[in-house]
């Protein structure tokens, strides 16, 4: 697994330190293919893709979140309609609960979108394999709870 972020703070005028002793971690690293996935269902995807869309205001001396708008983007396997209507939920603007909970021997990171939507739905092709590019903006439940990302021992 590999995330990006981009953090933005006060800069702090240089000054020497004593460099910190390199310690290998030995801790296994979460691997995408430990993890589980739903839409609702089951799903089988090798993309999942959150984009907190933070809106960053400056305010003296840091900076303060004043909006926000997440987005998902994943790549499922296409399935019969029978089984998931993609194309059907997406013209109804259907919500539907999103869980990926990746683990490893000793921590689980558990991300919760209780209400994503489909905006956006597209056919493609993974290695021959029928998918989709399928994009969702992630919509409040109770408050302010669109996404919530949680960090506990497995």
């Amino acid at each position: 697994m590999m995330c990006n972020f981009t953090l933005r703070g006060i800069w702090i005028a240089p000054s020497d330190d004593s460099l910190p002793a390199y310690v290998p971690s030995v801790t296994p690293q979460m691997l995408f293919s430990s993890s589980t996935f739903t839409l609702t269902e089951s799903i089988k995807i090798t993309r999942f893709s959150l984009d907190m869309g933070n809106n960053l205001v400056k305010r003296g001396n840091y900076y303060m979140v004043t909006d926000y708008e997440p987005i998902l983007s994943i790549n499922p396997e296409a399935d019969l309609v029978a089984g998931y209507d993609y194309y059907g939920i997406w013209l109804a603007g259907t919500e539907a609960a999103v869980s990926l909970i990746l683990t490893d021997a000793t921590d689980k990171i558990t991300f919760t979108l209780p209400k994503v939507q489909c905006r956006e739905l597209k056919g493609g092709d993974r290695e021959g394999i029928q998918i989709y590019d399928w994009t969702g903006q992630c919509n409040h439940s109770s408050g302010d709870d669109s996404v919530k990302i949680e960090a506990a021992a497995a």
